[in-house]
């Protein structure tokens, strides 16, 4: 939804530019399905050798994991810092109110 209401606000300003942000939106996607397929269902031979999911890869993916899910309740906290940024580009711009 976000990457469709940006492009949709590009569109107005800049056609061209939001029609190659828009490929690369679908290039990228594309891309990644066929890495995660290639990674997740490659052959098994390739990674017989290798150890399961372990500690030192849990401890890692905890944090991750619990910042996404602060970020997906709490999005503000994060708006909160980045609006004086925000408003200052806009103004400098004149793309604000």
């Amino acid at each position: 939804v976000g990457e469709f209401m940006v492009l949709l606000g590009a569109f107005e300003v800049d056609v061209p530019l939001t029609v190659a942000a828009g490929t690369g939106l679908v290039v990228a996607a594309v891309y990644s399905l066929w890495l995660v397929q290639r990674s997740f269902q490659g052959r098994v031979a390739e990674v017989e050798g290798m150890r399961d999911f372990g500690g030192r890869e849990l401890m890692v993916q905890i944090p991750l994991a619990l910042g996404l899910v602060w970020l997906g309740l709490h999005p503000q906290s994060v708006f909160s810092l980045s609006a004086p940024l925000v408003d200052r580009l806009t103004s400098l711009t004149g793309l604000g109110p």
